[in-house]
């Protein structure tokens, strides 16, 4: 597996722009990209927060091509971090959502010293389901009706690792 983490920048925005509006990436999330200023906004948002997420571009060292996009965001103050990535479904089956997420887990209790790291996942997701229990998270319990989805409720799993159960 020849990948990069790198950050993010604004000259990635029609790789992100076609990650964010394909319709199997972004069938779980709450959000909606539908525009080039959609995404824009959302790179620049995700800048804004470097201070409390470290994003990164997930690419192919080979052809410099965009795989996917990770994050975790910090909470230092209760020494916790949220997980999440998503993956172009082009190379979904090759490890990299579960690399992603191994390198965000390492990142946080190595880098970052928290005690805590969790991920939220619709309980359809399977594919990321079976990333974070790869990875070593524990599925906490079900949050009922915790997001809306394309005008529906969604219910949602939580998934946690803790630092003396980090075996990195």
């Amino acid at each position: 597996m020849n990948i990069a983490y790198r950050p993010l920048i604004i000259e990635d925005k029609d790789a992100i722009f076609n990650l964010l509006t394909n319709d199997e990436v972004s069938r779980y999330q709450s959000w909606v990209i539908e525009t080039m200023e959609d995404t824009e906004a959302y790179i620049h948002q995700m800048l804004s927060l470097s201070d409390k997420m470290h994003y990164r571009v997930i690419e192919d060292k080979d052809s410099n091509k965009l795989i996917g996009i990770c994050r975790i965001t910090l909470n230092h103050k209760h020494q916790k971090g949220e997980i999440g990535y998503m993956i172009h479904p082009d190379y979904w089956g090759d490890g990299f959502a579960t690399h992603a997420a191994k390198y965000l887990v390492q990142y946080g209790f190595n880098d970052q010293g928290l005690n805590r790291i969790y991920a939220v996942t619709d309980i359809k997701n399977t594919g990321s389901i079976r990333v974070l229990e790869k990875t070593g998270l524990q599925r906490e319990g079900l949050m009922r009706q915790d997001k809306i989805i394309r005008g529906r409720f969604r219910d949602s799993y939580m998934y946690s690792i803790l630092k003396n159960e980090y075996r990195g």
